[in-house]
């Protein structure tokens, strides 16, 4: 059985701090850019077939009684529009799941900050009102645990995370719409 009296703490080492400070920074960098890089692959992929159902759709009010595949025009529009919503929701899934992701490396970032002092008050003669070295709301505001610091950043509005997930909902809503639109000229 191991002797506890001898454990290792890398946590007072400042240059294993520093070190490892430096590396979730990069990797917080990493992360905002890959949600950008997910949210335009959704985004272009709903778009290309958004724009490929109106053409379509275009042609089927002229055409009512065209056949593609075998398949009725009616069943094939409409698979389109219910794809944009399949494509929308796999989107916004992942994009709650790099979101978080992020989320959890603020919070390591923000408890590495702390150890390795940057929450200390400092004097300022450029910014008298400011007391510490990051700005006030990266130090002042407290959770009791990183769970709900992440909860609240899902549910905060004005954030990365609820704009793109209302472009997906703009998708969704797009879909349906032109779904009832297919449907009612359908029934004509």
């Amino acid at each position: 059985m191991p002797d506890n009296s001898e454990k290792l703490s890398i946590l007072g080492d400042k240059e294993i701090l520093f070190s490892m400070f430096t590396e979730i920074t990069t990797n917080a960098r990493y992360s905002v850019d890959k949600i950008w890089e997910n949210t335009k692959f959704f985004m272009a992929l709903s778009s290309a077939l958004l724009t490929t159902t109106i053409a379509l759709f275009g042609v089927f009010t002229k055409l009512s009684n065209v056949n593609i595949f075998g398949l009725d025009i009616t069943l094939v529009l409409t698979l389109i529009p219910l794809s944009i919503i399949l494509v929308s929701m796999i989107g916004m899934f992942n994009l709650k799941r790099e979101y978080r992701t992020h989320l959890e490396r603020i919070v390591i970032m923000g408890k590495l900050q702390e150890m390795l002092g940057l929450h200390e008050e400092v004097e300022s003669s450029n910014y008298l009102n400011d007391k510490y070295l990051l700005p006030s709301r990266f130090i002042e505001d407290k959770f009791s645990s990183s769970e709900e610091f992440i909860e609240l950043g899902i549910k905060r509005k004005g954030s990365l995370y609820s704009y793109f997930k209302a472009l997906h909902w703009i998708y969704i809503m797009l879909s349906l719409i032109i779904i009832a639109a297919i449907v009612a000229v359908s029934f004509q």
